[in-house]
């Protein structure tokens, strides 16, 4: 799984 720190990072582009 990710490190968690590329996971919010990821979320916020993908939401946008």
């Amino acid at each position: 799984m990710w490190q968690g720190l590329h996971l919010p990072r990821y979320f916020s582009i993908s939401l946008s």
